[in-house]
């Protein structure tokens, strides 16, 4: 089964039990199978440590009787459960300390004068010795063993000499360790293991299913909420608590059920203005043509003129319907062409300059050409400035600049018309979307203008904005990256 088709709860149970598996696997190696391997590096380690701290104690003594002197070595032996020896090279003991069990008998005359031949052929400072023949001799060297480095294997002593000097004097400084036994503790780590182990899957258990729960509850409340929202109810409050990814996802989904209910309404509208559009010059037109069917007297060019212009009408709305369907559904064809937009821009305020009563006021400082679908870049300014003429007001006056700015060659129309509020700045390029339901200038255009801009614009990946203050006017800018000076 794959894990999308698990519940989350549960993923969240079996990542936990696996957590929890790992651990007591990972204890297992490190307290059972590596136990004995680890202690004994230890103990040498230490060993080796006390001994060159034991050195610098030595080389110091001036009576080896002094009191203080032992009380020193017996704390740092017990400690570390050594015994401490100083010899002679002829034999003699200076120093025992805590011979108790860790007591190894160096009384031996001719077992210490094998130790010492035998270090001084081998030209070492630093030994370690083994007197148990049932200990493995490291590097097949015969008993006693003298190596450098740690035995491979030790069972009960590890006991570590140095040859030392003492005014100018020799002596061999010896410690001797001895290992605890490790398997009565391995069989005891072992049963503890067992107890331990269930009482950690008992836990993780318990915890899982309640981290599965807490984390997994929210979620479905939040899903449950989808579901009557995908259903139609829009009055849905997605509310899951629990951590802040939930509180970030209640707040994108309450948005998108905003954006949603907005959405719906400018639909509405849409569905009412293209009805409203479609039904007046449809009625006007039956409405003539029954009436000059019926009275020839009103068979007349003027009639005949009101029902083409209304022909006409109906085509511009039917035409921009199906041109802004093509641009957003990426079928249109842009045929990009070098022409002079400077001049462009001169042609289109010219015309509407014709037939219109408005000053149509042009700035620039030089001519540009730009690459180009001179016909879409043509629909962009046009449709700026239909949308100017048609909320403007009395004065009656618009101003078209063109200039570089951030090394982006910049085309804004400005009027001074009714503006347009904050909270309506992003709703304006909707298809049907008007700033003023109420205004009365909208004798040029279908409403489909400024949607169709934002689709070009959008493929040309050309930055555009608004700048509005609500009763004083809009500007309308787009940016062209790539242009070149006539």
């Amino acid at each position: 089964m794959r894990l999308n088709k698990i519940k989350l709860k549960w993923q969240i149970f079996g990542y936990i039990l696996g957590f929890a598996a790992i651990i007591i696997l990972v204890f297992c190696i490190f307290q059972i199978f590596m136990l004995e391997s680890m202690y004994k590096d230890t103990k040498i380690n230490n060993i080796e440590k006390l001994l060159n701290e034991v050195e610098k104690d030595v080389i110091s003594i001036d009576d080896f009787n002094d009191k203080e002197v032992n009380n020193n070595f017996l704390k740092l032996a017990t400690e570390e459960e050594t015994a401490i020896y100083l010899f002679g090279l002829d034999g003699t003991e200076y120093l025992i300390i805590n011979k108790g069990d860790y007591y190894k008998d160096f009384s031996n005359e001719d077992l210490f004068k094998e130790i010492i031949a035998k270090s001084d052929s081998l030209k070492i400072g630093k030994f370690y010795i083994t007197f148990d023949n049932n200990i493995p001799a490291p590097i097949n060297m015969e008993y006693p063993a003298l190596t450098k480095e740690p035995i491979d294997s030790v069972d009960s002593a590890i006991i570590c000499a140095k040859f030392v000097k003492i005014k100018n004097v020799e002596y061999l400084l010896v410690l001797d360790a001895r290992l605890a036994p490790v398997n009565p503790a391995v069989s005891t780590l072992k049963n503890q293991l067992v107890y331990i182990s269930i009482i950690v899957v008992i836990v993780s258990v318990f915890v899982a299913i309640g981290v599965g729960y807490l984390i997994s509850k929210p979620i479905k409340k939040i899903n449950d909420s989808a579901k009557l929202l995908a259903s139609g109810k829009r009055d849905i409050v997605f509310d899951g608590k629990g951590y802040l990814e939930i509180e970030d996802l209640n707040s994108t989904l309450n948005y998108a059920v905003e954006e949603l209910k907005k959405t719906e309404k400018l639909q509405k509208e849409l569905l009412a203005n293209i009805s409203h559009d479609l039904k007046t010059p449809i009625t006007l037109i039956s409405g003539y043509a029954e009436m000059m069917k019926d009275i020839k007297e009103e068979n007349t060019p003027e009639n005949l003129e009101l029902i083409i212009a209304e022909c006409n009408r109906l085509n511009l709305l039917v035409n921009d319907l199906l041109e802004l369907s093509r641009l957003q559904s990426k079928t249109t064809t842009f045929n990009n062409t070098k022409f002079n937009i400077t001049k462009l821009i001169k042609e289109i305020v010219e015309r509407q300059v014709l037939l219109s009563d408005f000053n149509i006021e042009f700035n620039f400082d030089k001519e540009y050409y730009v690459y180009a679908d001179e016909k879409r870049i043509s629909q962009v300014i046009y449709n700026f400035i239909t949308n100017a003429i048609n909320y403007s007001k009395d004065d009656k006056h618009i101003i078209i600049t063109q200039n570089v700015k951030n090394n982006c060659l910049s085309i804004s129309v400005k009027d001074f018309g009714i503006g347009i509020s904050d909270d309506e700045l992003h709703l304006i390029w909707n298809r049907y979307y008007r700033v003023d339901k109420t205004h009365q200038r909208n004798s040029v255009g279908t409403g489909l203008g400024l949607s169709i801009v934002k689709e070009i614009l959008d493929h040309y990946g050309f930055k555009y904005y608004v700048d509005s203050i609500k009763d004083e006017g809009s500007t309308f800018t787009f940016e062209i990256q790539d242009f070149d000076e006539v």
